[in-house]
C-alpha cells in the first residue's frame, strides 16, 4: 500500500503522524521545489509505501514536507515542523535522527540546521535511493507564516546567538534577481528583477544586497537577525523577514509588476505583519 503521494494525502493525529515498517523513495530531486514544468500537480518529490517489518532497520524523524511547494511555502512547512517537533521531542527517542534529501539548497541547510542545534545525526537519501524504517515521524506543515511557527524560530535564533558571533551589515536587502542561478527562481523566473540594477538602487541607498544564492542558511538568518532594515521582494525571498530581531524592526517589500494580483488578494493578512510597500 502506497501512502502520501498523488492525491493520497498523509493524515496528521494532534499534529503528527507516526509510521511504522516503511520504505521511502526519494523519486526526484528536481520536483523537491515548486510545481515546475516536471511537477506541475505539485506531487511530491518521495514515495512511501508499507513493507515487510523484517526489512526495517532505520528510525527517523521527517521534517520535510512531503507535498511538492513552491520555496517559500516549503520553508514555512519546514519552520512549522520543525516546531511540531519541538513541542513533542520529550516524547521522542533519541535514537532517531533526522531524514535529509539534498536537492534543495536552503530548504537543504536548513533542515541541517535543525539537527545541528537538536543535536541530532542525519539519514541521508540520495535520489532514487530507498530506506527502510521501523519508525518515521511527520509533523503537519503548515505552508504558511504562522504564529506556531514562531516555537522553531525563536530556538534557532537562540542557538545562532550563543554560536555565532560575525561582523554582519546593519541595512540588508534579498532580493529575487536573475543572479542568483541555483535557486528556485531559476524554476519560476517570474518576477526576477535585473541585478545590477537593483544592486545600483540598494548601494546607493546605503543597503546591502547579498548574495544570498551563494550563501548558507544559517548565514543568512545572522544576517537578518543583527539588521535595522531589512528589504525583501514579494515571493520567496520574502520568508527571511521571519528571523528579524524584533517585530518592530523595519522591513521593506518590493513587489514586482507578476505579484501584485498576489498582493491585494493577501491585502488583510499582510496588514498584521510589520510590512512596507
Amino acid at each position: 500500500m502506497k501512502i502520501g503521494v498523488g492525491k493520497m494525502p498523509i493524515m496528521f493525529e494532534n499534529g503528527w503522524l507516526e509510521l511504522k515498517n516503511v520504505k521511502v523513495t526519494y523519486i526526484k530531486p528536481n520536483i523537491i521545489i515548486g510545481r515546475s514544468s516536471l511537477n506541475r500537480r505539485g506531487d511530491s518529490f518521495m514515495r512511501i509505501e508499507h513493507v515487510d517489518p523484517e526489512e526495517c532497520v532505520e528510525e527517523g524523524i521527517c521534517l520535510f514536507s512531503h507535498k511538492s511547494v513552491g520555496f517559500g511555502h516549503a520553508f514555512h512547512a519546514m519552520m512549522s515542523t520543525y516546531s511540531g517537533y519541538i513541542k513533542k521531542k520529550n516524547r521522542i527517542s533519541n535514537n532517531l535522527r533526522f531524514v535529509h534529501f539534498s536537492g534543495a539548497k536552503h530548504l537543504s541547510e536548513f533542515n541541517i540546521l535543525c539537527a545541528e542545534v537538536e543535536k541530532r545525526d542525519l539519514i541521508h537519501i540520495h535520489a532514487t535511493e530507498s530506506v527502510f524504517f521501523k519508525t518515521l515521524l511527520f509533523f503537519k506543515p503548515i505552508y504558511k507564516s504562522s504564529p506556531s511557527n514562531k516555537v522553531g524560530i525563536r530556538v534557532i535564533k537562540q542557538y545562532l546567538n550563543d554560536n555565532m558571533d560575525r561582523k554582519t551589515s546593519a541595512q540588508v536587502a534579498i532580493l529575487k534577481t536573475d543572479k542568483a542561478t541555483n535557486l528556485d527562481n531559476i524554476r519560476n523566473a517570474s518576477g526576477n528583477m535585473n541585478h545590477r540594477k537593483i544592486k545600483n538602487v540598494m548601494t546607493n541607498n546605503g543597503i546591502k544586497l547579498i548574495n544570498h544564492g551563494k550563501m548558507n542558511a544559517k548565514d543568512i538568518i545572522w544576517e537578518v537577525m543583527n539588521c535595522n532594515i531589512l528589504v525583501i521582494s514579494w515571493g520567496a525571498t520574502s520568508i527571511w523577514h521571519s528571523f528579524l530581531p524584533t517585530m518592530n524592526s523595519l522591513c521593506y517589500c518590493i513587489v514586482q509588476n507578476y505579484y501584485w494580483r498576489e498582493v491585494r488578494w493577501y491585502k488583510k493578512r499582510i496588514e498584521r505583519h510589520n510590512l512596507c510597500f
